[in-house]
């Protein structure tokens, strides 16, 4: 029993270390929804030089409030939009934009983000070997069924090993 016991708890500090997890959640502002969360989590711990690799960025969205699609339902509506932070130590090459939930906001039917979304990416590593710094931004708007906040951006890092 306590070899179980053991192995189970091996296993669970394992699986809790094998993916890197960055979270970079600013504090709560009093009178204002906290602001959605980003983290970057790449496949694998080492990438060959100058080819392209796969990663997800999560978004979390704050209860009660949501993002719009990309593409987005109407052309007044402002999408969630990843992007490099830095062209020079960051290429995202695609990113794969899942379909939102179509819900009524503010009386139109509109395709949004709630909750924890899930976006793959693909990026290219950089053409030498060491320890490069992705620099990821997410740009989006807040809003709930009756207003929108400014639209704002967060930015994230992750470094990620290049090697042949």
């Amino acid at each position: 029993m306590k070899r179980l016991i053991t192995a189970i708890l091996a296993s669970a500090a394992v699986a809790a270390t094998a993916i890197p997890i960055q979270d970079k959640t600013p504090p709560q502002v009093p009178g204002k929804p906290k602001p959605m969360a980003t983290v970057l989590i790449p496949k694998g711990k080492t990438y060959k030089p100058g080819k392209n690799f796969t990663a997800q960025v999560i978004v979390r969205f704050p209860k009660k409030w949501h993002g719009y699609q990309n593409p987005p339902t109407k052309k007044y509506q402002i999408p969630v939009v990843i992007e490099s932070a830095d062209k020079k130590t960051t290429t995202v090459v695609k990113v794969n934009y899942p379909k939102g939930k179509v819900l009524t906001v503010a009386g139109e039917k509109s395709a949004v983000y709630g909750g924890i979304v899930r976006f793959p990416v693909t990026l290219k590593a950089q053409d030498k070997e060491g320890t490069q710094t992705l620099k990821i931004r997410v740009k989006y708007q807040l809003c709930d069924d009756a207003s929108c906040l400014p639209p704002d951006k967060l930015e994230i890092k992750q470094s990620v090993t290049i090697k042949k």
